[in-house]
């Protein structure tokens, strides 16, 4: 038998599979949670690492969809509190520690994450993400302690700079390829955060 003999050299790589004389090596699947995202290699339990770092994340689930990394957590903040700047601040944590092309395109925050009855998370279960906000996070008019100073304050607008007529019809493209909202591309955005990828 081919898979059988033992003096052939074998691996392991961390991907399941089954092989067959009909069809011969069919993969289903990986181990561990690591997931190819833009032609790179990444753990999610890296990504979750990261963000469980930052003091305003509680819990941390990382997930590919659709080419995207979202980061869904649960908040050490109260959600009112959290909604001035939150997002903001966890993005600018991930960002200061990852690649542009490895760091979440949203953070998504969560009352909490599902689990199984054993308490293990339950990946698969992770709701869709919503859809993007029209504006950018601002400021809390109230002041909500924890959150550092970079963000409380507005996000500069994207779309700040885009003086012609033709610089303007790209950006409008380029929203409708990657189906962000109005005023989200312009000189001041990052292409892998509004969910570009290396095939867009």
């Amino acid at each position: 038998r081919e898979m059988g003999v033992i003096s052939r050299r074998w691996f392991r790589t961390g991907d399941v599979g089954w092989w067959s004389d009909e069809r011969g090596l069919t993969v289903l699947g990986r181990l561990d949670e690591q997931v190819k995202l833009r032609g790179q290699r990444l753990e999610l339990s890296e990504i979750e690492a990261i963000a469980l770092s930052c003091h305003l994340v509680r819990a941390a689930a990382a997930a590919v969809r659709r080419d995207q990394l979202l980061l869904y957590i649960v908040p050490t903040l109260p959600p009112s509190c959290f909604a001035h700047g939150g997002s903001v601040a966890v993005s600018l944590h991930m960002r200061a520690r990852l690649p542009d092309a490895l760091s979440p395109s949203r953070i998504i925050p969560l009352p909490k994450l599902p689990l199984s009855p054993g308490g293990k998370l339950l990946r698969s279960a992770l709701p869709p993400p919503p859809p993007n906000e029209d504006t950018p996070p601002s400021a809390d008019p109230g002041g909500c302690h924890g959150l550092p100073p970079e963000a409380g304050s507005a996000l500069p607008c994207p779309a700040a700079g885009l003086l012609s007529r033709t610089e303007r019809l790209i950006a409008a493209a380029w929203e409708a390829e990657l189906q962000v909202a109005p005023g989200s591309v312009g000189p001041g955005a990052n292409f892998f955060l509004l969910g570009g990828t290396s095939t867009a």
